[in-house]
């Protein structure tokens, strides 16, 4: 039950996602991103840029960088999907080390950062436009980008 909203940052000019979390959620967020474990290249957890409270709630909100599930675009060969796959599971594996579950692993709360794959940027909504309506926007193959794609 997650609300979603897009924006952009104010002093930066980066895009991230706005979204309500529930307090224990924000919890393990915020443990699994502190500085013991977030140097960790096997912590594939979404990085925490931001929080505020909401005011008299159960739940928070927090600042997450704006990414795309983890099958969008398309993988283009055997070996982008191999290393989606590699590198889902080494996040799950971290996580089931410092025993924590994931406890709702599903194919949209994984994520890739497609900063690289989309150099134009896309649209929230309609992520194969730059601009939600018809421009398309066109990618790189992730087998092909400069910095290797990170789920």
């Amino acid at each position: 039950e997650a609300s979603l909203l897009d924006a952009t940052r104010y002093r930066d000019g980066r895009r991230v996602v706005i979204k309500r979390a529930k307090k224990f959620d924000y919890a393990m967020l915020s443990h699994l991103n502190n500085p013991e474990f977030s140097s960790d290249q096997k912590n594939h957890v979404i990085l925490l840029l931001d929080s505020f409270p909401i005011p008299n709630d159960d739940h928070v909100f927090v600042v997450l960088p704006f990414m795309q599930i983890f099958n969008r675009p398309q993988f283009h060969c055997r070996k982008e999907f191999a290393e989606a796959c590699r590198q889902i599971l080494e996040g799950l594996a971290f996580m089931h080390e410092h025993n924590i579950t994931h406890g709702d692993a599903c194919t949209t709360n994984f994520l890739v950062d497609c900063t690289e794959v989309y150099p134009q940027g896309y649209h929230w909504a309609k992520p194969h436009t730059t601009d939600g309506l018809q421009t398309i926007a066109p990618h790189i193959m992730r087998c092909q980008v400069a910095t290797p794609v990170r789920y």
